[in-house]
C-alpha cells in the first residue's frame, strides 16, 4: 500500500528511487532516514541504489517495515531483492514466477467485496479505541490520500502503524483497495448508539487531540473556552442554539467536497 505501487516493479532499486522522488521536498533527507533505520552509513544506500551492490535479505525486511508494507507487499519486495541477487538465468526465472504469483494473489485479495455495513461490538471497540482509526478512515475520502505513505505523512505517524490500521479498516469494510493498491473510503458513515459505553471514549479521543493541537493552531483555526454563570433558562436557550448550529453544520458537511480533515468539538456543561 505504498505511494508508488510496488507491484508495478521488477527492480527494487527503481522502486526505492521513485519512492524517494515521490516524498515531500523531492525526497530530501530520505537517504539519511533510510540509513538510520537500517543502522548503516548513507554511503551504502547510495552504492546500492546507484551501483551493483544489493541489500541483504535482513535489510530488505527492515525496509519493508520502513515503507509500511503489509504482508503480501513484504513478500513481493523481498522476492524482488532475491530476483536482483540471483546469479543464474534459471534462478531469475524462478523468482520471476514467484513475483507473478504474488501479484496474482494480491489482485485476488483486492477484488474481494466486503458486504459488511455495520460494525459489530468487537470491531467498534477497536475502531473507537484511538482517534487514528477514524482519522485514517476520513482521510481516504480525500482523493489525494489514496495510499499509506501520504496518510502517514499527514498524520505524522509511522507508516507501519497506518498499515496496521488500514488492514483493519479494509477488513471491516470501512475502506477498500483496488487492484492497483489505491485506497478509498468504503462505508461512508459509521453509527455509535448514544448509550454506548464507547461514546465517552470517542469524546475523550478527540478532545485529547484538540489539546495536542493547541500549541500549533493557526489563525485559520478556532478554540473558545469560557467558564460562566448563567440562569437555568438561558442555559437551555444556549443549548438549543447549539443544537440548531449542529444541525446546520451537519448539513454543510454532508454537501461539502472532501478537501481537509478537521475536527469540531462542542461542550456545554454545568460544574458540579
Amino acid at each position: 500500500m505504498s505511494s508508488i505501487k510496488i507491484y508495478h516493479y521488477l527492480n527494487y532499486k527503481d522502486f526505492i528511487n521513485n519512492f524517494i522522488k515521490d516524498c515531500p521536498k523531492g525526497g530530501r533527507g530520505q537517504l539519511l532516514k533510510i540509513s538510520s533505520y537500517l543502522a548503516v552509513h548513507s554511503t551504502l544506500i547510495s552504492q546500492v541504489l546507484r551501483g551493483h551492490k544489493d541489500f541483504t535479505l535482513e535489510q530488505a525486511y527492515k525496509l519493508s517495515e520502513y515503507f509500511g508494507f503489509n504482508e503480501i507487499e513484504t513478500d513481493y519486495f523481498i522476492t524482488l531483492v532475491q530476483y536482483e541477487k540471483a546469479g543464474t538465468v534459471h534462478l531469475k526465472t524462478y523468482f520471476e514466477k514467484q513475483l507473478r504469483k504474488i501479484r496474482d494473489d494480491f489482485q485476488n485479495v483486492s477484488s474481494r467485496v466486503v458486504t459488511k455495513t455495520e460494525l459489530d461490538n468487537e470491531d467498534k471497540a477497536v475502531y473507537y479505541s484511538d482517534w487514528t482509526y477514524m482519522a485514517v478512515w476520513l482521510l481516504t475520502s480525500i482523493p489525494e490520500f489514496n495510499n499509506i505513505n501520504k496518510i502517514a505523512a499527514q498524520l505524522e505517524l509511522p507508516a507501519k502503524r497506518i498499515t496496521r490500521i488500514m488492514e483493519f479498516l479494509i477488513k471491516v469494510g470501512l475502506c477498500a483497495a483496488d487492484e492497483n493498491g489505491d485506497i478509498h473510503m468504503g462505508i461512508s458513515k459509521t453509527h455509535l448508539e448514544s448509550n454506548s459505553p464507547l461514546v465517552n471514549k470517542h469524546h475523550v479521543n478527540w478532545r485529547l487531540k484538540a489539546i495536542e493541537n493547541y500549541n500549533k493552531m493557526t489563525s485559520a483555526e478556532l478554540a473558545f473556552t469560557v467558564p460562566i454563570t448563567i440562569s437555568k433558562k438561558d442555559f437551555r436557550k444556549i443549548k438549543n442554539d447549539i443544537l440548531e448550529f449542529i444541525e446546520k453544520a451537519s448539513e454543510t458537511v454532508s454537501n461539502s467536497p472532501a478537501e481537509e480533515l478537521a475536527c469540531l468539538n462542542i461542550d456545554l456543561f454545568t460544574i458540579k
